[in-house]
């Protein structure tokens, strides 16, 4: 019996961004452990306040530092940082129309939202945006990755919540950010998320999840070039996921890989 062994997924990551390039690439989660957490005792001592026996007395007890589940998380898979300070202001929540109002430090970061209605109405006092990328991934095997929110890289959660879902790179090429801002009754509220903030949390669902990756600037001309071919299936008005996978071939994207 023969057994083979699925060969490494590599991710060929491409931007226009200089910046986003020399700075804020995607790269594996282990490399965005926050500091927090590397700051932290392996052991401190509490006072027992559930055994009977022990009421009251310190007792030695353990931190973070030591939690499988922790240290597991950022173990696999790779994080997508933000690129660029974004901040968003959203007026408050007392039947008026939601008002986005995003803020951007350098080269603007492209933003978009989806009304309430698309999602049947839930999460009503809540404002979607989609912040548009500057990466467009390219995956040599055809696997599913979890797409979830860092949230042990965010100093505060209260408001913010980026949106989970299950995504691959070989036949659709984009990552965007969807996420929802909550509206509050009685006051606007902004938001400031900083350059380099892990944004989402990518996770293969695959027997081997040796990554490899690979970052490639290209000019807007070619970035262009590239993301209209087939990524985005900009000549079709539905089935456009069906189009992506039919026309995902990019000679000239195939050329600059294997340089």
């Amino acid at each position: 019996m023969f057994f083979f062994r699925p060969k490494k997924i590599i991710l060929d990551c491409f931007t226009y961004m200089p910046h986003a390039y020399d700075h804020f690439k995607l790269d594996h989660a282990k490399k965005f452990i926050p500091e927090w957490w590397k700051s932290l005792p392996r052991e401190l001592s509490e006072i027992d306040n559930m055994h009977p026996e022990n009421l009251g007395k310190v007792q030695p007890g353990f931190t973070m530092k030591k939690c499988s589940g922790f240290i597991s998380n950022y173990s696999e898979g790779i994080i997508l940082p933000l690129w660029s300070d974004i901040g968003f202001s959203v007026n408050r929540d007392d039947g008026s129309p939601p008002q986005l109002r995003p803020q951007f430090a350098g080269v603007p970061t492209q933003i978009s939202e989806h009304p309430k209605e698309q999602r049947g109405g839930i999460w009503s006092t809540y404002q979607h945006v989609k912040i548009i990328s500057p990466w467009f991934i390219r995956c040599n095997r055809d696997v599913q990755w979890t797409w979830n929110m860092p949230m042990w890289n965010f100093d505060e959660l209260d408001g913010i919540q980026v949106l989970p879902a299950i995504i691959e790179f070989k036949y659709q090429l984009a990552s965007h950010i969807n996420l929802m801002i909550r509206r509050h009754p009685n006051e606007n509220r902004h938001i400031m998320l900083e350059a380099g903030q892990p944004l989402v949390h990518l996770v293969p669902l695959a027997d081997n999840r040796n990554i490899e990756i690979r970052s490639h600037l290209l000019d807007t001309a070619e970035f262009i070039r590239y993301t209209q071919r087939g990524d985005t299936a900009s000549f079709k008005f539905r089935d456009i996921y069906r189009s992506n996978k039919k026309y995902n071939s990019c000679p000239h994207l195939d050329s600059i890989i294997k340089k």
